[in-house]
């Protein structure tokens, strides 16, 4: 294999991205028409945005990590949150994914931060294999998504609770 390095994410990445993106989503089974190039130009790769996104280059694009700040209060440390890792399948098993793992842990020590977090599809054996070699914590976690529906009556839930006046603001009066 040629060799790969790591670098930030441009704007002329923005398609290729958008196709990795989509392929990983695939791969979940979930669906793959949702994020637009325009999404990804806006939301990964703005600048000074809160998500990071590190290319996989070997002289064409081998595969990407997107990164976002996070707290564990469990670790006491800021962190970031592995949102997405993936490497196209002509380029697995040639060390893409450890160098992009390893660009990410780099990343996240220049921030001063002391961990990387992510999580997997639990029937994604080939992932589970591979982080296995780099994490070394494995917690057994639920994960949840509020989305659509849901998501929009418990926002609205929410700002109706944030406008109401608190206990100490009903006393001053």
């Amino acid at each position: 294999m040629t060799a790969v390095f790591i670098r930030p994410a441009r704007d002329d990445d923005a398609d290729e991205i958008l196709a990795m993106a989509c392929a990983l989503a695939r791969g979940h089974g979930e669906p793959d028409d949702l994020l637009t190039v325009e999404m990804v130009r806006a939301e990964m790769l703005a600048d000074n945005g809160p998500i990071q996104v590190l290319i996989a280059d070997c002289g064409e694009i081998a595969g990407y990590i997107s990164l976002l700040p996070a707290f564990e209060s469990g670790h006491a440390s800021r962190g970031l949150y592995v949102a997405d890792l993936y490497v196209k399948p002509e380029f697995r098993r040639g060390g893409v994914a450890k160098k992009l793992m390893a660009a990410a842990a780099a990343t996240a020590r220049a921030e001063g931060c002391g961990h990387l977090w992510l999580t997997m599809q639990k029937t994604n054996e080939r992932a589970e294999r591979f982080y296995r070699t780099v994490a070394d914590v494995r917690a057994e976690v639920v994960a949840f998504a509020v989305t659509g529906d849901r998501f929009a009556a418990l926002a609205t839930e929410g700002e109706a609770a944030r406008s109401a006046k608190t206990f100490s603001d009903r006393i001053k009066e």
